[in-house]
């Protein structure tokens, strides 16, 4: 039986009640029943069934037998619908038994509180440190560069190459490099053991999405992107770190002067739709806000001589709604009909008082830094040899909203660490060129590096001939760097306190710790190509979260 079932108490009529003194009619439980779970049982006193010896019987009214017939049925009626209610409120109860307990405790509470002094406690809310046994993440990699698309961001452009992608990975039960959509491209990497291991795929026409599940001990992922353009139009080189998405992002450089073109690229990994606002500083100043809208698993392209034409500066403040979104810009520049560069970058660290650029090869035609500030401040841009040689030292003051360049044309050739000191926040980054045969010749833009204490995983991309690759590693205060490689092979150096120090690297993976905060940028140059990369602890795939139960 349910609960909204009706209980059958028989279709006989109850016996008509003569007028003679007599008890109330009583409903009578069918023999032998035993009462359901949780269903609420009357335990008062029956009635006396006879009448004291010294009190007069009870004078039942002369009223028509009609009338006591009607009272009577409706007397049992309604202990029918009580015991009715008992047993519905009975099984209720059985399955909302605290929230009864809790109405019923109301009232109690309530009077108490009118009758006894109110006490105030306060306490901490209970809290525990949670690491999850396991997360996801993904690093987007932008694929080849695009030319143009249209100001309405509803356009990807035209693919100018292809791209090869690097990964490596530690303590992970798996790597998987996929489409926007999803799709796999392969399924590159088995690592079930907390070691390193790396892959990759090469001759990309499209975005990729780097995914990796931790194992239980945490894990870490890292993978960059490089491409080489040799066109009538557009050449150079690019090495790119795939980066994960973010709702706030700066991205310093580039300029839509005559024979440059820069490309927004917004690529968004998510299953959602992402709404973004941008909004572009030049070196005349703010420029007028643009919106676009990425669809999931899509990808749009902006070119910005449409959002801030003739700019001699830029800085890009990209946010987004409804989904992160993994940023990039993309710069193709040509003097006449001589093609003199290409690069892709993606945003640097946040803006903030105090930004950091290891990694800033001077290679015979100096180095510029670009800061951007929304508020007036003041700002002091240091240049750090990582051979020990002389820097140089500048102060300059920064107007809101206008993008700036200092000019570091002074410094002899050398890898460097540039670090910027100022009162408000800003974004930053440094610009690098490299000459090479037939007056060929290549830029790279390096954004700036977090300050981190975490162990990183970072991939190197293969070399073409005359290639090498550089880690410069600024570490905040003294302490110990250990580099590993993919083979097990350690290399472990003493740093001193804001004195960069610089590591030759091969093709593969590796993990970076140690035991000081620092900053990392690894640089890839040769006769005719340069370019730069963060590494971040961004790619950390399971942390340490604080819970507060309810």
């Amino acid at each position: 039986m349910t609960m909204s079932d009706p209980i059958d108490h028989g279709s006989e009529e109850p016996t008509p009640v003569e007028p003679v003194t007599a008890a109330e009619p009583q409903a009578v439980e069918p023999e032998g029943k035993e009462p359901e779970p949780n269903e609420a049982v009357d335990v008062s006193e029956p009635e006396s069934d006879h009448v004291a010896q010294d009190e007069e019987p009870r004078q039942t009214p002369d009223v028509p037998r009609g009338a006591i017939r009607i009272e009577a049925q409706e007397a049992t009626a309604a202990q029918h619908t009580s015991r009715r209610s008992r047993v519905r409120w009975g099984r209720v109860g059985a399955r909302v038994g605290v929230t009864v307990v809790v109405v019923a405790l109301l009232p109690i509470t309530v009077l108490g509180a009118l009758v006894t002094p109110q006490l105030t406690v306060t306490a901490a809310p209970a809290s525990v440190a949670v690491k999850p046994a396991a997360s996801y993440l993904d690093l987007v990699c932008a694929g080849p560069a695009r030319m143009q698309g249209n100001a309405q961001g509803n356009s990807t452009g035209t693919v100018l190459g292809s791209a090869d992608i690097a990964a490596a990975s530690s303590d992970v039960s798996g790597v998987r490099i996929g489409e926007l959509d999803g799709g796999d491209i392969a399924s590159a990497l088995a690592d079930e053991a907390p070691r390193l291991a790396q892959a990759g795929v090469t001759g990309r026409k499209a975005a990729a999405v780097i995914g990796a599940q931790a194992n239980t001990g945490g894990g870490l992922v890292g993978a960059v992107q490089t491409e080489t353009l040799s066109r009538e139009d557009v050449s150079g080189y690019s090495a790119t770190a795939c980066t994960t998405a973010s709702s706030d992002a700066w991205l310093v450089g580039g300029d839509t002067t005559t024979g440059r073109v820069v490309v927004l690229r917004l690529l968004n990994s998510s299953t959602n739709e992402a709404d973004v606002t941008i909004q572009a500083y030049t070196d005349v100043g703010k420029a007028k806000e643009s919106a676009a809208s990425v669809p999931p698993s899509g990808e749009v392209s902006i070119p910005l001589s449409a959002v801030a034409p003739g700019a001699k500066q830029l800085a890009i403040h990209v946010t987004s709604t409804g989904a992160p979104i993994a940023a990039y810009l993309q710069q193709t520049s040509i003097d006449a009909l001589t093609p003199v560069g290409f690069d892709l970058w993606s945003y640097g660290a946040p803006a903030s008082v105090a930004q950091y650029i290891p990694g800033v090869l001077v290679a015979g035609r100096g180095a510029t830094v670009r800061l951007i500030s929304e508020t007036d401040t003041a700002a002091t841009i240091t240049a750090i040899s990582a051979s020990g040689g002389t820097g140089s030292a500048s102060e300059i003051s920064l107007k809101a909203g206008i993008a700036t360049d200092v000019s570091m044309t002074s410094l002899a050739d050398g890898m460097y660490q540039v670090n910027v000191a100022s009162d408000a926040p800003v974004a930053a980054a440094a610009l690098v060129s490299r000459a090479g045969a037939s007056n060929s010749l290549d830029f790279g833009w390096i954004p700036s590096a977090s300050l981190s204490t975490q162990s990183v995983v970072f991939a190197v991309p293969a070399l073409a001939a005359g290639q090498s690759a550089t880690l410069t590693v600024y570490p905040d205060i003294d302490g110990t760097v250990v580099l590993t490689d993919a083979g097990g092979g350690q290399k472990s150096v003493a740093v001193s306190a804001q004195t960069p120090v610089t590591l030759p690297l091969s093709s593969g993976g590796y993990t970076l710790n140690a035991d000081t905060a620092y900053a990392a940028v690894v640089t890839v140059s040769g006769a005719g190509s340069i370019a730069g990369y963060p590494v971040t602890a961004a790619d950390t795939l399971a942390v340490v979260e604080t819970v507060f139960p309810q």
